[in-house]
């Protein structure tokens, strides 16, 4: 009997051995790879999940459980808690991240695989535990579908677990697939797991670190690898950091690319412009390490120097470095021009040179600058303006409106409007009133009628005459009575007009009305005198210039003398 129930007992343990699953050999290696995520915010816990080290020190995880957070820990299965340092990698598309953090001797990491696993293949999920002993959980691939750039999205047999959201798949041999994705478990099913090479492959551009699922960890992020990228990032973040943020972010680029002449030139030009005077001398060290480094970009950093010299000086900030003159600007931008010359350079050299009031000199860098494709309406006003310096002839000067207005673009911007009044002015100076006159109907054009004032009618109205253009100057200032029907000024310049045209019978009854409104002003008694004086009222003409006389016009005599 005794016999039989020992048998019985062999029995049962062996079934018992046979049904157990077998624990895939590289289990005990790899458990304390995948570790638990807890974030904070001010202090306090925020958030919890699970994650995994893999390619060294790299920590694979969902976006969800970091997202709001400003601090991370990872503990490991031995509980071993290791901050997050960088984070390196995120897609707010398949919601996941990759941190760094810190690489000790105890830190065990799991390999990435690059074989895709493939329908019904057998593969693990390997839960965090700080349990000497952890089974994974073993599945199949029930469907495969390809997403980004080769990479796999796969559907596992097992129900969802959300203790596993984050954790790895891996294959037989201890390979990272994927990772597990969140899921709903009440109404899923199956298990979802991401390529986890996707993750691998996530590089930070330019642009991605102002994207939310950057922006919305708190945690120090790495520069882009890329140098462009990383140097358009720098660019991009001046106006969005505090100082303080922007001269720690300088540093970070300068610790990851070394060798970059432009990391050391953006760090002596933020010390320039924002630290003490304390910072300069090292500050203008930096810059002159970078001019080192450039190699073939010298001439490029030796005008970025000049430049920078100039702006400082110009807007009144003091920089208390010997040798921080305008001189020494000139020297710099002369060093980039022998290398190699450039109409960027050529302008740079120009606003130097209008500072030294040299402005001869200045005007010729100009006058070359706008030889070349970077010519525009800035440049050519920039000139113009310079030409006031010099004994430079009007039609040069209008020239120079002329090249502004038609780098303008067609149609002409509002913004030409000024432009086109200021060259209306100069042609009137140089006599040519009918140019004149067309450039102030542009102007009108530009800005709209209702924009411009009765002065303005009054103003062109002159120009017209001396143009004699007086069918337009009657009607400029008939416009100009509509806005102002008061002015005693507009109602005489309507009459006196009347009268250079010869239309006695419009200007009469106006002057006789003036004349009762206004008897002490002698311009509407002589030009009532004429008036009379063309209808042959020889006596009304008398007393009207006789009356003119009596309020002091000198103009009056020759008149008076017509009618003796």
């Amino acid at each position: 009997m005794k016999k039989i129930i020992i048998s019985v007992i062999v029995a049962l343990v062996s079934l018992s051995a046979t049904s157990a699953p077998k624990q895939p050999k590289w289990v005990k290696g790899a458990k304390n790879s995948v570790v638990k995520i807890v974030s904070y915010k001010e202090g306090k816990e925020y958030n919890q999940g699970q994650g995994f080290i893999c390619n060294g020190n790299t920590v694979y995880t969902d976006l969800t459980f970091m997202t709001g957070a400003d601090s991370i820990v990872t503990i490991d299965g031995k509980e071993i808690a290791r901050s997050a340092e960088l984070l390196t990698g995120a897609n707010g598309m398949y919601e996941v991240a990759k941190f760094t953090i810190n690489q000790d001797k105890k830190l065990t990491t799991l390999p990435l695989t690059s074989v895709a696993a493939t329908v019904e293949q057998n593969v693990y999920i390997l839960p965090y535990s700080t349990e000497k002993k952890i089974q994974p959980v073993e599945t199949t691939v029930v469907n495969c579908v390809d997403v980004a750039n080769g990479n796999k999205y796969y559907t596992l047999a097992c129900h969802p677990d959300s203790s596993l959201f984050g954790c790895p798949v891996l294959d037989a041999g201890g390979g990272v697939i994927g990772i597990v994705q969140k899921c709903n478990t009440e109404t899923d099913t199956c298990t979802y797991a991401l390529d986890a090479n996707f993750i691998d492959q996530i590089e930070i551009g330019a642009v991605s670190l102002v994207e939310n699922a950057y922006k919305n960890i708190g945690i120090k992020k790495q520069l882009p690898e890329k140098i462009e990228n990383a140097l358009a990032y720098v660019f991009m973040m001046q106006q969005d950091l505090s100082t303080d943020e922007y001269g720690k972010l300088l540093d970070d680029y300068i610790a990851q690319f070394p060798n970059s002449a432009d990391g050391y030139f953006n760090k002596g030009a933020f010390l320039i412009n924002e630290a003490d005077s304390t910072k300069h001398a090292y500050a203008v060290s930096l810059i002159e390490k970078s001019i080192e480094l450039a190699d073939s970009s010298t001439n490029e950093l030796l005008c970025d120097y000049a430049n920078l010299i100039y702006s400082t000086i110009t807007s009144g900030n003091n920089v208390s470095v010997e040798n921080w003159n305008l001189n020494f600007a000139l020297e710099q931008i002369e060093k980039a021009i022998a290398i190699k010359n450039s109409p960027i350079y050529q302008r740079v050299k120009g606003n130097i040179l209008y500072s030294l009031e040299r402005y001869q000199e200045s005007y010729n860098c100009y006058t070359e600058l706008n030889k070349s494709e970077l010519a525009s309406t800035e440049t050519y006003l920039l000139a113009y303006t310079i030409s006031h310096q010099l004994e430079i002839g009007i039609e040069e000067q209008i020239a120079l409106l002329d090249s502004a207005i038609a780098k303008s673009g067609t149609p002409t911007p509002l913004y030409a409007a000024q432009y086109i009044q200021e060259r209306a002015l100069l042609n009137e100076r140089a006599g040519n009133n009918r140019e004149a006159v067309v450039d102030l109907y542009r102007y009108e054009e530009l800005l709209g009628s209702y924009n411009v004032n009765a002065n303005f009618y009054y103003i062109r109205e002159q120009l017209e005459i001396k143009a004699k253009m007086y069918e337009l100057a009657l009607k400029d200032i008939e416009h100009a009575l509509t806005l102002e029907p008061d002015d005693i000024g507009y109602k005489l310049e309507q009459a006196s007009l009347f009268v250079r045209v010869g239309e006695i019978d419009k200007a009469l009854p106006l002057l006789q009305k003036l004349a009762e409104e206004e008897p002490e002003i002698s311009d509407i008694h002589r030009l009532l005198g004429i008036c009379y004086m063309r209808t042959n009222k020889t006596a009304a003409a008398r007393k009207s210039l006789e009356r003119a006389k009596s309020l002091g016009d000198t103009l009056v005599d020759q008149l008076l003398q017509q009618l003796d």
